[in-house]
């Protein structure tokens, strides 16, 4: 029996033995490494290796196409044997962590203490075509039902999932997501970002990553965009803007390469759709690591609006506002005192609220309730 089983997309064993050289950070990793180092039995199960059977496989892959709501049973009614050897199921994905919930609701025998996080869960009935929105409502409620922790990275997520789905009181919490910032660090002493090229640079490929507005926006800075999503870039704009293809599996810069890019670039850009979904969280608080400033997106789903504070720890703009990125940009471009004030403050407010550390020692307290990990309660004060 394994003490804690972590559920994801896959990808991460392989950064283990780079982040143990310092290579790479530990923020993805959610405690696995600093767990299993402190004795407990870690496992994991990637989702792409789960053995189901091609006919089941699918029907899931039909299903999420139509109604796209990521939902497998079936892939977790394969996998029952693992789940239910383990004394508690972490999952790292909104789609299966519902289907763990709904499957586990009527399990005979000994169940596993499930923890589900969700990155944008109040954003997916709008995504599902207008006919499948009482469905997609129905699974999500029964998927909730079976899950004993639900873990949000936003708290307008986490709000608006409590009131339609009616959870009950004190089943879910916010994740305070953080960073590894010993990895995400300011350039060296004598690396002056100030004789690098003056770009702008942006990464990330979740949907919510509004492009478009950065290449639209009127300025003449040159960018730099790091994604998997097909971006749209006019003949005018080609010899400013340079597009570097990469997704989490295969990836076009190293962790190491992606921590200059941030140290040398004038400011970071995070430009968002205004959806509830805490976008862009990773991407902005590595670069506020690196002692950059930010230009973010103020949408409905910004996870830390109380902390995150427009001209003190970064510049916070409209969505889909190219003008306002671009007078954003032309400020930090023109006053080189405020770019570093930014960056200096942005890598202090990591420090304060945003380590890695912190969201493990949540993790721990959050795995604490499960039968037979009560002493994680007192290993979280040490990590």
């Amino acid at each position: 029996m394994s003490d804690i089983l972590y559920i994801h997309k896959g990808g991460r064993a392989e950064r283990i033995p780079l982040m143990r050289q310092g290579r790479a950070p530990r923020e993805f990793l959610y405690g696995q490494t600093a767990f299993a180092d402190a004795g407990w039995w870690v496992d994991e199960l990637p989702m792409p290796e789960i053995d189901v059977s091609p006919r089941h496989y699918l029907a899931e892959r039909l299903f999420t196409r139509l109604t796209r709501l990521g939902f497998r049973p079936l892939s977790v009614a394969a996998a029952r044997d693992r789940l239910a050897a383990a004394r508690g199921v972490i999952c790292f994905n909104d789609g299966f962590s519902l289907s763990l919930g709904y499957a586990f609701r009527a399990w005979e025998g000994r169940r596993p203490f499930l923890v589900g996080t969700f990155c944008g869960l109040s954003d997916f009935e709008a995504k599902a075509p207008f006919w499948a929105r009482p469905l997609v409502r129905r699974l999500i409620r029964q998927g909730l039902a079976g899950l004993d922790r639900i873990l949000f990275f936003g708290p307008e997520d986490q709000r608006l999932c409590e009131s339609r789905y009616d959870l009950p009181e004190g089943r879910a919490e916010m994740l305070h997501f953080g960073v590894d910032e010993s990895f995400w660090r300011p350039a060296p002493d004598g690396d002056d970002p100030a004789e690098a090229p003056r770009e702008l640079f942006a990464c990330g490929s979740d949907f919510s990553r509004d492009f478009a507005t950065l290449i639209q926006a009127p300025t003449t800075l040159p960018v730099t965009l790091l994604t998997s999503l097909r971006v749209d870039i006019p003949p005018s704009q080609r010899q400013r803007v340079t597009l570097l293809a990469s997704n989490f599996y295969q990836q076009a810069l190293t962790d190491e390469s992606l921590r200059q890019r941030y140290q040398r670039a004038l400011a970071v850009v995070v430009p968002l759709l205004p959806v509830n979904q805490p976008s862009g969280q990773s991407v902005t608080l590595q670069a506020m690591a690196c002692g950059k400033p930010v230009i973010l997106s103020r949408i409905p789903g910004l996870w830390a609006p109380e902390i995150l504070r427009d001209g003190e720890n970064c510049l916070l703009i409209p969505p889909r506002d190219p003008e306002a990125l671009a007078r954003a940009a032309a400020r930090l471009a023109e006053d080189p005192a405020l770019a570093r004030r930014l960056g200096f403050e942005a890598r202090r407010t990591v420090e304060r609220h945003f380590t890695v550390g912190r969201m493990e020692r949540q993790l721990a307290s959050v795995l604490s309730q499960a039968p037979g990990l009560e002493d994680l309660a007192a290993f979280r004060q040490e990590i």
